[in-house]
């Protein structure tokens, strides 16, 4: 998901899908391209894209265009964040330890409730 914009559409184009007619209805649901769709578009966006291929005049990769668009938007401020880190190794190590942090807080909590519930004081 992280990979650049190019290589993701690239992919995202090369899901294999039915050989439909381009003026034939279309079924998103239980598609690859639905399944995915549903994952990273709102309700909305999934049931309007639904419709339009049902009516038909739209062909799959009409569909695979819009997923890129979802996903894309979705991811594209995590793939930002992720390239930062990946750039500045010093940045990465200190968001690391600070994760490190605070989960050695949270396991700590939770086995000193652990170790009460077992009677292991």
């Amino acid at each position: 998901l992280f990979c650049d914009e190019k290589s993701l559409r690239k992919k995202l184009m090369s899901l294999k899908t039915d050989s439909t007619g381009l003026e034939e209805p279309k079924t998103l649901e239980g598609s690859t391209v639905g399944e995915l769709f549903n994952l990273f578009a709102t309700k909305a966006q999934y049931d309007d894209l639904s419709a339009r291929l049902a009516k038909g005049g739209m062909g799959w990769g009409h569909a695979k265009d819009e997923l890129f668009v979802v996903i894309n938007d979705h991811v594209k401020e995590m793939r930002d964040r992720y390239n930062e880190y990946r750039k500045d190794e010093a940045l990465l190590r200190r968001e690391l330890a600070k994760g490190a942090e605070k989960a050695q807080a949270v396991a700590s909590q939770t086995i000193a409730r652990v170790r009460h519930a077992v009677g292991l004081r």
